[in-house]
């Protein structure tokens, strides 16, 4: 196995040879962990609000905001103690990491990562072919099976826009795009809080408008459970901290934390903004996608069109760590570092099978249904509450004060949440085949 010295390149490593000098910008940072988190989630959170109403919504999304914040800080803190405070080249990753605090779990770590990429990657080529199916047969008024022309739509986006842009090693190099991905979700949260203020109209028969700050009346445990994942997975981008980490320029905690709190706050004001709004608006049940109760009307369809661009430039921030754990578990498996012809073949030929696995799923299956459940519940979780606070807790064994006991409590929680959450989906699924 790789000795952990190796795993931090000094200079005369072969590692060496692979890596650059960091060159990300605070801003270019900020946007790929922003647009990492930005995503499908914020169009589900008005239902996930009414099945739990208005002040317990609140509480679940503060707190998910909160403790994602916290998870990301005990990372960032680990990847500036396995850098021992270099500036220059480094290549800090989940493995790496397992190595120094706990080995058993390196192969567990980067294997949940690539999964639940991968996983969430697919769900992005549904949502494309599924919206721009709706959108294009609505705007040429075509009455033929959509299914063909969703299965078209995914292959031409994935084919001429997405994959010219996953090829690039350093995520960072996305970063006009993640910027673009921004913006169109600002225009969405903008469209939904000057629809929810009544400034555009919308019919009484869309908007009941009957919400309530209690909890719905059948609201049970089991739903809490079942709801909690949606919540946690909006504020989930953790797996792409540690390329941040490798990339950028003159690295430090504070730095890491400005980027974090940055990206953080800026998704708790759109998705408050979007989930407590668009709540009110279409109380007692807005749909799980909001914008199917947006009133048809010119400002939505571009809507649609942005979330479909949104939901394209956000698909290479899902390919990249689920490319880069697989490397490293190929790297692992050859019992060596990869050298640079190695590393570039490798990249390419692990980025060819992901859009075509991704891409193929999403064709064959219109919706994965409780299967995205379970990424959710199983990979969310795992992502945002266990394994952050798990690697805090290892490589500062020894140590106490308030950080690592509430990094404890971060774990024990996520060890809860996480089977109480599948178990409530299972239980969801059983009971009403169709949600």
């Amino acid at each position: 196995e790789p000795r952990l010295e190796e795993l931090i390149p000094k200079p005369g490593n072969p590692l060496a040879e692979v890596l650059r000098e960091p060159e990300a910008s605070l801003f270019s940072s900020w946007c790929v962990l922003t647009n990492t988190l930005l995503g499908v989630g914020i169009l589900g959170l008005p239902w996930a609000v009414s099945t739990v109403g208005l002040a317990l919504g609140i509480v679940m999304l503060v707190g998910a905001g909160a403790v994602s914040c916290l998870a990301l800080h005990f990372l960032a803190h680990v990847a500036v103690a396995l850098t021992g405070g270099s500036k220059g080249p480094a290549e800090v990753t989940f493995y790496s990491a397992c190595m120094a605090g706990a080995p058993a779990a390196r192969y567990v770590v980067d294997a949940a990562i690539a999964v639940k990429c991968f996983g969430v990657a697919t769900s992005y080529l549904q949502v494309i072919g599924q919206l721009g199916a709706v959108l294009l047969s609505e705007v040429m008024e075509w009455t033929a099976d959509p299914e063909p022309l969703r299965r078209q739509i995914i292959v031409v986006a994935l084919l001429t826009v997405i994959a010219p842009t996953v090829f690039h090693k350093r995520i960072t190099k996305t970063a006009s795009q993640n910027l673009i991905a921004i913006v169109a979700w600002l225009y969405i949260t903008v469209l939904i809080a000057a629809i929810a203020l009544g400034l555009i109209p919308v019919d009484e028969v869309q908007a009941a408008g009957s919400w309530q700050v209690s909890p719905p009346p059948g609201m049970t445990l089991s739903v809490v459970a079942s709801t909690l994942p949606i919540f946690i997975f909006s504020f989930t981008c953790h797996q792409n901290l540690f390329p941040l980490v490798n990339e950028l320029k003159q690295r430090s905690l504070r730095r890491l934390d400005l980027i974090i709190v940055g990206a953080i706050a800026t998704g708790l004001l759109m998705y408050g903004v979007v989930g407590l709004g668009a709540y009110m608006r279409f109380a007692p049940q807005p749909k799980p996608n909001i914008m199917l109760d947006l009133p048809r009307c010119s400002l939505v369809r571009v809507g649609e069109l942005l979330a479909i661009v949104a939901v394209i430039f956000t698909y290479p921030l899902q390919l990249h760590p689920c490319r880069r754990s697989m490397m490293i578990l190929v790297a692992s498996c050859m019992g060596r570092f990869m050298n640079r012809d190695e590393e570039r073949w490798c990249r390419r030929i692990l980025t060819v099978f992901i859009l075509a696995g991704t891409a193929t799923v999403a064709c064959l299956v219109r919706s994965l249904g409780i299967t995205l459940a379970f990424v959710g519940a199983l990979g969310s979780n795992t992502v945002v509450l266990i394994m952050p606070a798990f690697l805090f807790l290892r490589l500062h064994r020894g140590h106490s004060g308030v950080l690592w006991y509430l990094a404890l409590a971060v774990f024990i929680a996520g060890c809860i949440i996480l089977p109480t959450s599948v178990t409530a989906v299972i239980h969801k699924a059983l009971s009403d085949p169709a949600a």
